[in-house]
């Protein structure tokens, strides 16, 4: 199967400005959803702190208030999910 390869970018905002962003390069092989879940659920690949370097491509940006964010790193929400 050939491996693929994206960047998903969280961005955390209070009062609706941007606070902080987190980039995650994943990589997987195939398009199953269930090895993409695992790629995005922090099974594979790399989380750094910032945007991407100049040039790459951002594949999904996630923007949520930091209140929010909180409630669902505590589990007190659940997010919505595909897979």
């Amino acid at each position: 199967m050939k491996k693929v390869g994206a960047v998903v970018v969280f961005d955390i905002t209070k009062d609706g400005k941007l606070q902080k962003s987190w980039s995650k390069s994943i990589l997987f092989t195939g398009f199953d959803y269930i090895e993409l879940c695992l790629a995005i659920d922090g099974k594979q690949g790399v989380i750094y702190e910032g945007k991407p370097k100049e040039g790459t491509t951002v594949q999904v940006t996630i923007t949520v208030d930091d209140k929010d964010f909180i409630d669902l790193a505590l589990g007190k929400a659940n997010a919505p999910s595909v897979c």
